[in-house]
C-alpha cells in the first residue's frame, strides 16, 4: 500500500511540474546544460528519496525486490519513454555486481570527483553521436539497514552513484 501511495504521488506530481516542459521539449529536446543540471536535480532528488524509502519498505518486509533493482527498474522505463538513461554505479571495492562498475571515462571521473567530496559532477559530451548532458552524484551509506546488502560500507562512505544522460538536442 505504501509503495503504491508513493508511487502514485511520485506520478503526479512529475506529471504537474513536468508537463509543459516534457510538451515544450518533446521529451527534453534543445535544453542547454543548465537546463538539464536542474532537471538531473529534480530526478537525483525523485531517485534518492525512491531508494530510501524502498530499502525501509524492503527491510521492514523481508523478501520484497532489493531498491537498487526497483531503481533500475525505473531508470530503464525512463528510458523507453526517452526522458533520460541512469546508472547505479559502484564507487566501492567490494560489490555485488560487476555490471554496477564504472563503464567509462565519466563515470571512472565521477567516482574520483565523489570521493573527493564533490556533491555534483556533470559535463556535455557527445555519446553515439548525440549531444547529452551527463551528470553524476552520490550515493552514500544513509542508514544502517544499507548494510544488509553492503556489508562492508562504513559510516556514511560513498557506497555509488546515480549516473544520469540527458539529451540536449532533438534527434
Amino acid at each position: 500500500m505504501g509503495r503504491m501511495l508513493f508511487t502514485a504521488t511520485v506520478l503526479i506530481t512529475a506529471s504537474i511540474m513536468l508537463t509543459h516542459r516534457a510538451t515544450a521539449f518533446d521529451n527534453w529536446g534543445d535544453l542547454d546544460a543548465k537546463e538539464a543540471k536542474i532537471i538531473v536535480k529534480l530526478l537525483d532528488d525523485v531517485y534518492k528519496f525512491w531508494i530510501v524509502f524502498d530499502t525501509r519498505d524492503h527491510v521492514e518486509n523481508m523478501g520484497r525486490i532489493p531498491s537498487a533493482t526497483v531503481t533500475k527498474e525505473v531508470f530503464a522505463e525512463m528510458e523507453k519513454k526517452g526522458w533520460h538513461s541512469g546508472r547505479i554505479i559502484t564507487a566501492t571495492k567490494n560489490f555485488f555486481n560487476p555490471a554496477n562498475r564504472p563503464k567509462d571515462d565519466f563515470e571512472k571521473e565521477a567516482v574520483q570527483a565523489l570521493k573527493g567530496g564533490a556533491d555534483f559532477f556533470d559535463r556535455v559530451e557527445v555519446v553515439e553521436g548525440k549531444k547529452v548532458f551527463r551528470a553524476a552524484t552520490p550515493v552514500p551509506m544513509v542508514m544502517e539497514e544499507c548494510r544488509m546488502c553492503h556489508v562492508t560500507a562504513k559510516g556514511d562512505e560513498l557506497m555509488g552513484a546515480l549516473v544520469y544522460t540527458v539529451p540536449l538536442a532533438r534527434e
